[in-house]
This record gives structure tokens, sequence and C-alpha cells, in this order.
């Protein structure tokens, strides 16, 4: 993991698992241009209560908020959102539109 990456992550962790920081650990993640921050941002928004609010979805996209909106936040370990270029959808495998595989 990048330097950059790691600091984010410390600075997300002071925070808290919070929605506002997993909104803002996504938000980094763009900035940062970083996947595997962006997979962990959307996962902790998943899992995370309460679920991002319309001013949040605003900041996030609506890609990322129907993700989060739409999981099932009881789904089988190993199933990452698989982001590629405005599509997504959950599986281990990989986008059907792209073929891009996150494992």
């Amino acid at each position: 993991m990048e330097p950059v990456e790691q600091h984010v992550l410390s600075q997300m962790r002071n925070e808290g698992p919070t929605t506002k920081s997993y909104v803002d650990l996504l938000l980094a993640s763009r900035i940062v241009g970083s996947p595997q921050l962006y997979q962990q941002a959307v996962q902790g928004l998943i899992a995370s209560t309460p679920k991002p609010s319309l001013a949040q979805e605003k900041q996030i996209g609506l890609d990322a908020y129907y993700a989060v909106m739409s999981a099932d936040p009881q789904s089988p370990n190993g199933k990452l959102w698989v982001h590629c270029d405005g599509h997504s959808t959950q599986s281990p495998g990989n986008c059907s539109v792209c073929h891009e595989y996150i494992k």
C-alpha cells in the first residue's frame, strides 16, 4: 500500500468507523486514485448505520450511492463491489460489461 493510502486510512481510523468517515474515505480514494480505498469505503458504507444521506450522495456520486443502498449488508465475505467506469455489480468474479476482476 502506498504511503498516501496509509495516511488516508490512519486519518479515518482516528475519526472512527462512521458514515461520514467512510464518505470521506471514498472521496479521498478518488483523489489519490486508489481502487483499494474505494472498495474499503463502499464496503464500510454498506455495513454502516445510518446510510448516507442525500447530501452525502451528492458528494459520493450516484453510482456509489446506488451500490451502497442496493447492497445486502448480510452478503457473504469475499464479494466485493466491482466498480469500473460507471458499472457496478456485486460478485466475486467480474463486471459483465468490462470484465475486470476483483478478488
